[in-house]
This record gives structure tokens, C-alpha cells and sequence, in this order.
């Protein structure tokens, strides 16, 4: 089990603040567009929502960058991304090495990404969680998430529903078929991730905890 403080302290005399040093981290340097077009380019999907997707996203990704709570080259994120690296070896998925970790300051308990392979973790997290498997199994689901590209993935298959349902009954059945996709990708990286923590030597059974907190 390991501790995990926003802030050091001896108790005697008062708390030492995390800092963030070193250089701005690459993404707070994009330029949207070009962010936006790149991304599209390397979708081959042809839907005509396929900009709307990446748009809203990069402007929700460049916007929490610049929103004044990311740390940055601190010890908390260091460790963080440590924990990442090794999970991402030990489990063989060294092919998701671009990933990369962003604590950001708030005390709702959230762990998610991006397309680009962002993965944003809260200090609320980090303070309730109990060990490093169940952080490494919370980073895990992101993984998979970004991996299997679930966030566009899911936009396309109701993008796609929404435009050839003609047939359902009532708006009660068609929110319940939209929640269905949405239910089946999140099993599938609860699924998926407890696969990878175990791959890593980590207790599986610890995701549990977490799973509990964050249904809570």
C-alpha cells in the first residue's frame, strides 16, 4: 500500500506545497485545428460526424489543459506516470507508451482520457484510494479505453442508431438501447483491465474498492 499526499508534512512545523517544475507539458503548445484535422486524417471513418466528434473533444481536452488545474512535473504526477509505465510493460501493452498522466486538482473523484491518450487523474482519487493496485487498475480501464478508441467508437454506433432507428416504440427504448452500447464498452474495460493489473502482479481483488467508490 502506498500513501499519497497533496502535500508534505512533519506535523511540527507546517505543509510544503507540491510544485510543478520543468517545461509546459507538449499539448498546451497544439494548435486546435491542427489537433482536430490530424485526428480526423487518421480516422478512416467517412461519417459526417466524424469533425463534430474530434472538435467538441480537443476543445474539451485543450480546455481542461488551460483551465489552471493540471499539475505538471511534480512528485505526484511523477509517481503517477510511474505507475503507468510499469503496468503498461508488465501487462505487454508497451504500444500504449504515448500515454500520459495529468493530475489535475479537484475533489470530485474522476479518473478518465482522451483520444489523443491524455489520462486525467483527480487528487480526490488519489486521497481515497487504498493501495497502488487499485489506482493501477483505475489507470488500466483508461488504457483500454484509448486503446480500443471506445469515446469515438461509441459516438459513431449512436450516430449510426440515431439515423436508422425508425422502428423503436418509445423514448424509453431508445435511451435504453443508447445506455445498452454505452454499458457493454464500460464491462468490457472493467473486463479488460482487471486482465492487466493481474498481468502485472497487482491483486485483482483490490478493484473492487474501487469500483465501489466510484459507483458511490
Amino acid at each position: 500500500t502506498t500513501s499519497i499526499f497533496a502535500q508534505s508534512q512533519d506535523f511540527q512545523t507546517s505543509y510544503t506545497f507540491s510544485e510543478c517544475e520543468g517545461a509546459f507539458p507538449t499539448i498546451l503548445n497544439y494548435n486546435i485545428t491542427d489537433l482536430v484535422v490530424n485526428s480526423a486524417n487518421n480516422d478512416s471513418y467517412s461519417g459526417d460526424m466524424k469533425n463534430g466528434f474530434y472538435y467538441k473533444n480537443s476543445f474539451d481536452l485543450i480546455n481542461m489543459m488551460h483551465g489552471g488545474k493540471i499539475l505538471f512535473g511534480d512528485e505526484i504526477t511523477s509517481y503517477v506516470q510511474d505507475v503507468l509505465d510499469n503496468l503498461l510493460v508488465k501487462s505487454e501493452k508497451e504500444n500504449m507508451n504515448y500515454c500520459r498522466i495529468y493530475v489535475i486538482k479537484t475533489n470530485k473523484f474522476q479518473c478518465f482520457s482522451y483520444f489523443d491518450g491524455s489520462i486525467f487523474v483527480s487528487m480526490a482519487l488519489l486521497s481515497n484510494i487504498g493501495s497502488e493496485a487499485q489506482l493501477a487498475f483505475a489507470l488500466a480501464r483508461e488504457v483500454v479505453a484509448i486503446e480500443q478508441e471506445n469515446d469515438v467508437n461509441l459516438w459513431k454506433e449512436n450516430d449510426a442508431y440515431i439515423k436508422n432507428s425508425f422502428t423503436f416504440t418509445s423514448a424509453k427504448e431508445f435511451f435504453k438501447t443508447l445506455n445498452v452500447n454505452a454499458q457493454s464498452k464500460t464491462f468490457n474495460q472493467d473486463t479488460e483491465g482487471l486482465h492487466m493489473i493481474s498481468d502485472a502482479g497487482y491483486n485483482y481483488e483490490e478493484a473492487d474498492y474501487y469500483l465501489l467508490q466510484k459507483r458511490y
